[in-house]
């Protein structure tokens, strides 16, 4: 049940309680001729016939706040990846679409602020953990996560979409976007003591394709990979700003 539905429901429950409660309460008297007047002489009695209906009305009232908050909890961790606390892999591509559907709008308007997708993948994150443990490779993997939610703006949306791969979905240009794909690279880095690195593919959306803006962050990803990792790539080439040097 949605929390509008929800809402509904328990509105709907103090009307009829409303409706069935007060006619039961009092009882019509007539003096002579005229319009009936209304009288609450045997209210006590009547009350207590209500009461039991209205004390369910009132137990279904809280059992519908806590059904609520009960799956509000669970949609928030089905949505959440379970080691980092970041948005998991349904929750990034929920996160890319709704920013999606807002770019013909925002074009329609001239809104210069476009859509990017950083994709982040750790260097050599099979030989770290093959080296220092899984433990050591989870507590690893935290700390990247922490590195990105610094790097990021708050209304940025940061997701871990795989083992060592992480998605960050931007509401801003490709200019500013490199920018924060490379403060991502440099806090990783540190947050690290430079024992691990990222690779970071940069595209910036042109259309509402989903499909299309993963594949060519992916691309950028692949060659920032192939290209020596520790440096950004984007679907408009490498940037000679935000490349490390090679390790």
């Amino acid at each position: 049940m949605s929390a509008h539905s929800s809402r509904r429901a328990v509105h709907t429950a103090w009307q009829i309680t409303a409706l069935t409660t007060l006619p039961l309460l009092a009882s019509p008297r007539s003096k002579g001729r005229g319009a009936a007047r209304w009288s609450t002489g045997a209210a006590p009695g009547r009350l207590a016939a209500v009461l039991p209906g209205t004390a369910a009305l009132v137990l279904l009232h809280r059992h519908t706040r806590r059904s609520r908050r009960v799956i509000e909890e669970l949609e928030r961790r089905c949505r959440t990846d379970a080691l980092t606390g970041l948005g998991n892999r349904g929750a990034f591509d929920d996160d890319l679409r709704d920013r999606l559907q807002g770019i013909v709008g925002r074009r329609r308007h001239a809104d210069p602020v476009g859509v990017t997708l950083v994709l982040a993948d750790i260097d050599h994150f099979k030989s770290y953990n093959d080296r220092h443990g899984h433990p050591a490779g989870d507590r690893a993997l935290v700390r990247v996560a922490r590195a990105l939610q610094q790097a990021c703006r708050s209304g940025d949306g940061v997701h871990r979409i795989g083992g060592e791969e992480f998605a960050v979905v931007l509401d801003a240009d490709h200019a500013s976007s490199l920018l924060i794909a490379d403060r991502i690279r440099q806090f990783v880095s540190a947050c690290t003591d430079d024992r691990l690195t990222v690779s970071i593919g940069v595209a910036t959306a042109q259309h509402d394709d989903v499909e299309a803006l993963i594949g060519q962050a992916d691309r950028a990803l692949y060659r920032a990979k192939s290209r020596g990792r520790n440096r950004i790539e984007s679907h408009r080439g490498p940037h000679p700003g935000l490349v490390a040097p090679t390790r």
